[in-house]
């Protein structure tokens, strides 16, 4: 493993707190503007509160969000370690991938008499730091883009609409005319 074993890019500095209920993290790393507060919050589960890193990944317009551990943890293993996150996105992830990392930094006063500042358990906040993400900042390309084909948003296929109007209308002057 040490041998395939690549680096994460230098530590960004001034990046964004996100604090998830009790815990607090920090977004050490981001790829291609990877980081959607939004689509965090949809799939964010509790089972990742286990681990010390979280790599959320972007493929098929899906955000998949994968927990490590820190390397010197006993619940660590080759395939969970920390070191191994960069061997994950190479090996699991979509070919050039928007991805971000985030760290664990210690989890909240779990205090009763907490001021109401404090998140609850199911709060998922952000604080911006020198570097800040607006909310949306993970855009995807339109459909067009992506696949190289026609626009499939607005239903229309060709010059034919999706409710057949086009059809219809060819019929009609059929009759009419013969």
């Amino acid at each position: 493993m040490q041998a395939s074993k690549q680096q994460l890019p230098a530590r960004e500095e001034g990046t964004d707190l996100i604090f998830v209920g009790t815990r607090k993290y920090e977004l050490i790393h981001e790829h291609k503007a990877a980081w959607n507060a939004e689509v965090f919050r949809d799939r964010y589960s509790d089972i990742l509160e286990r681990y010390d890193y979280i790599l959320g990944d972007w493929g098929y317009s899906q955000l998949r969000l994968k927990g490590f551990y820190r390397d010197d943890s006993p619940k660590a293993n080759r395939d969970t370690a920390f070191s191994a996150i960069m061997e994950y996105v190479n090996e699991y992830c979509n070919f050039g991938c928007a991805y971000f990392i985030m760290e664990l930094k210690e989890p909240l006063s779990a205090d009763p008499d907490a001021p109401p500042e404090e998140p609850g358990p199911d709060d998922i906040v952000i604080v911006p730091g020198v570097r800040r993400f607006e909310e949306d900042s993970y855009s995807r390309p339109p459909a067009a883009d992506r696949r190289g084909r026609g626009d499939r948003s607005s239903g229309k296929r060709g010059s034919d609409q999706a409710d057949g109007t086009d059809a219809k209308q060819g019929e009609a002057a059929a009759e009419a005319g013969g």
